[in-house]
């Protein structure tokens, strides 16, 4: 997994978090997101957020181990 986060320019409430799986979006939201170590993170969202949490998994246009 890959991590970046980055804050909206125009809008500081804003922010992005990318990660980067292998794997089908099932497979993010019925096992990754379940995690222990994800716990703490995933109860806290709520509290967090102005407005409701959207999840896009996109697919990578290649993958290569490096």
């Amino acid at each position: 997994m890959v991590e970046a986060i980055h804050e909206d320019l125009d809008d500081a409430d804003t922010i992005v978090v990318y990660e980067t799986w292998i794997g089908s979006r099932e497979y993010l939201l019925d096992t990754r997101l379940g995690k222990p170590c994800r716990k703490e993170y995933e109860a806290a969202l709520p509290q967090m957020l102005k407005s409701e949490r959207r999840i896009l998994c996109l697919p990578l246009a290649s993958y290569s181990k490096a």
